[in-house]
């Protein structure tokens, strides 16, 4: 759902994503974002983008609502279960479920930018914090981590830190 509850994007099995007017409940439109299921959908905080992860391994980026392709982000090797954004909408952060990477894209140029690897496998749940310092992984094992995304960016090798910081 985007951040004033008006719109709402939903994924399906069969790699279609729909686009609702809450308000209006009325579909907008529906398109084909994955060539298999979508498994995570954000909208960006300016609500011009919808990112979609799927089971095909790869992050969408569609304009919202017209739903045409603005990229399609690859460098998983597993599907992708979750995404964050960056509050001032530059960076998309993407879950790789069981190859454990955190891919960070630059959403002006489309590039990955950096990457980690996480210690748990099957990443659900990304969160960036409203200064984009801090990044939070969690997993269905109950595990949180916690990255110094900062650090992330400045570090031009896209080489992970040995270790989160918690």
């Amino acid at each position: 759902m985007d951040s004033q509850g008006r719109r709402l994007a939903c994924g399906h099995p069969n790699g279609d994503l729909t686009l609702w007017d809450v308000e209006a409940s009325k579909v907008l439109s529906r398109f084909a974002v994955h060539r298999a299921a979508v498994a995570c959908v954000k909208f960006d905080s300016a609500e011009r983008l919808v990112l979609t992860g799927g089971d095909d391994w790869t992050v969408g980026v569609w304009e919202f609502p017209s739903g045409q392709s603005k990229a399609n982000l690859r460098g998983h090797s597993s599907r992708v279960t979750a995404i964050a954004l960056s509050p001032s909408g530059r960076y998309a952060v993407s879950a790789g479920g069981w190859d454990q990477t955190i891919l960070i894209w630059d959403l002006t140029s489309f590039k990955c930018v950096a990457s980690h690897r996480s210690a748990w496998f099957d990443v659900t749940h990304l969160s960036l914090s409203p200064d984009e310092r801090w990044l939070l992984s969690a997993g269905g094992d109950g595990w949180i981590e916690l990255w110094d995304f900062a650090m992330a960016l400045a570090a031009d090798n896209q080489q992970p830190p040995a270790e989160p910081v918690v």
